[in-house]
């Protein structure tokens, strides 16, 4: 008698772990394994304070608590959208047409020119029971609810990378099955992850090279700084502070130049007179 009820408590106790704590194994098992739905259309892109809308989906640019995300998005003076978090700065695209005279805080944009973007839906392998999940107004609650993860890729000419993931809830109901739409959870949902990786900057003998070639110099001639990549991510741009400028107010003034190192082919692409 005694064998035949262990496995009825192993299984009665695994249905009320399963109901009571199904949401978190869920969550744990999602770190290892999702479902591809399908990839979604990656604009047209508009940015308002707290979201950025991408096609039909506003996905909110907060953390899972709903408060502001460790990363900062603005407009510069040039009308260049961007991501920052901590020292690092990841250049969206560009502003399409003019601030909107009504005050409305929409601005929408467009990736730079050779900008590879993309934005997928994924979700959870399981789903979770939810019977405690009950809607007073209309007697009609959901029965089941899983994960869904937008994540967007979006990838520079330069080779700089910036990934940000999405988790929401999607709803099943007896009737319906899976509506198809998701909603907001207080402190497992809306940006969960942000990975933003620099361009791969080009090495210093690239514009040695260059300098001895062109210029003559040699390197005790001057100091080079790496000013990250270009406003169409194309090249990495390097400042080349001659040391007779030194001492001048503003690097320039003689010899200083700025330099444009093309990604792909590793060759110095223009250059730019601070005179």
């Amino acid at each position: 008698m005694q064998a035949l009820w262990l496995p009825i408590l192993a299984i009665g106790g695994g249905v009320l772990v399963w109901l009571f704590a199904g949401r978190w194994i869920v969550l744990l098992v999602d770190r290892f394994a999702t479902v591809r739905v399908k990839t979604l259309p990656a604009g047209p892109l508009v940015y308002s304070p707290g979201n950025i809308a991408i096609g039909d989906y506003a996905l909110e640019v907060t953390d899972r608590g709903g408060r502001l995300h460790a990363i900062g998005i603005d407009v510069d003076p040039d009308g260049r959208i961007q991501v920052h978090t901590g020292n690092k700065v990841f250049p969206l695209g560009v502003r399409i047409g003019l601030p909107d005279k009504s005050g409305r805080t929409d601005i929408p944009f467009a990736p730079d020119p050779g900008d590879d973007v993309a934005l997928v839906l994924d979700r959870s392998v399981l789903a979770w029971p939810t019977p405690f999940d009950l809607n007073f107004m209309t007697g009609i609650s959901p029965t089941r609810r899983r994960n869904l993860y937008f994540r967007l890729t979006w990838r520079k000419r330069s080779g700089a990378t910036l990934d940000m993931v999405w988790r929401y809830e999607e709803l099943y109901y007896a009737r319906e099955g899976w509506t198809g739409s998701y909603t907001s959870r207080d402190n497992t949902t809306g940006l969960v992850d942000v990975r933003m990786a620099a361009a791969n900057l080009p090495e210093p003998e690239t514009v040695k090279a260059y300098l001895a070639r062109t210029r003559g110099w040699s390197p005790s001639d001057y100091r080079i700084e790496e000013r990250g990549f270009s406003p169409d991510g194309c090249c990495i741009a390097m400042l080349v502070v001659h040391r007779l400028d030194e001492s001048a107010a503003a690097p320039g003034g003689g010899r200083s130049l700025e330099l444009y190192v093309d990604r792909v082919t590793r060759r110095i692409d223009r250059e730019l007179s601070l005179q």
